[in-house]
């Protein structure tokens, strides 16, 4: 996964594309580090802070609080994206399953990263359990 963000002031996409590569957006609102190796970000004010797929999708971050005392857990939610209906699932199954098939000979031979697959299975999980408690 690409580590990319986009401010929603200025309306820059900002990427980090090595370990030491720190990028700030034009009005010094949001930046990302890291590349690859980790996706580190930060902000003035989260909700001007958007992170960018590698399909281009914007991704409205889950925000939290972190506690004066770092013996305490980080758990007071700020914000959180709506649950998704099942039709959006499926669809989101249907893109994913489309961007494979676009991809290059070449790279249909290597193999799919950790992400890709905890985003396939957290996907599958989330209809399958949907499917399980409607009965459909």
């Amino acid at each position: 996964m690409r580590n990319r963000a986009k401010c929603r002031l200025c309306g820059d996409v900002i990427e980090s594309f090595h370990q030491h590569d720190y990028v700030r957006c034009s009005c010094d609102q949001i930046a990302v580090d890291g590349g690859n190796h980790y996706h580190k970000c930060e902000a003035v004010d989260w909700v001007n802070f958007i992170r960018i797929d590698d399909e281009g999708n914007e991704i409205l971050p889950k925000i939290v609080d972190q506690i004066a005392d770092a013996r305490k857990p980080i758990d007071t939610v700020i914000s959180e994206p709506p649950p998704l209906s099942r039709d959006e699932k499926m669809m989101m199954l249907k893109q994913m399953a489309d961007s494979y098939d676009r991809l290059p000979q070449s790279a249909m031979m290597v193999s799919p990263t950790n992400y890709d697959m905890h985003a396939l299975i957290i996907l599958l999980h989330s209809i399958l359990k949907e499917i399980d408690l409607n009965g459909k």
